[in-house]
């Protein structure tokens, strides 16, 4: 099979519109409005959009005995973001 050099293959075009150039241009909304030392982080989970039939086995295997909340993302991503002491990286 040969994929033409000039653009993707089809089956390709409406994920990489839908998700890349998608975020690509919500960095690029962002940056204008973004402190110079401040960061943007994109999260993404094929999950998202519906639910999956291995949902409560994946749940009743978690410490917590549930599936991660969007708070629950929202609080690790700040955590992971202000702890760079934790790594030894400067602040």
């Amino acid at each position: 099979m040969s994929w033409p050099t000039h653009r993707p293959p089809a089956h390709l075009r409406g994920h990489v519109e839908g998700k890349l150039l998608a975020r690509i241009a919500v960095v690029h909304a962002a940056l204008p409005h973004l402190a110079q030392r401040g960061s943007i982080t994109l999260v993404s989970a094929a999950s998202a959009g519906c639910s999956m039939p291995t949902t409560a086995a994946l749940a009743a295997a978690t410490p917590v005995g549930r599936v991660g909340t969007a708070d629950d993302v929202a609080q690790a991503i700040v955590l992971r973001v202000d702890g760079g002491a934790r790594s030894g990286a400067p602040k």
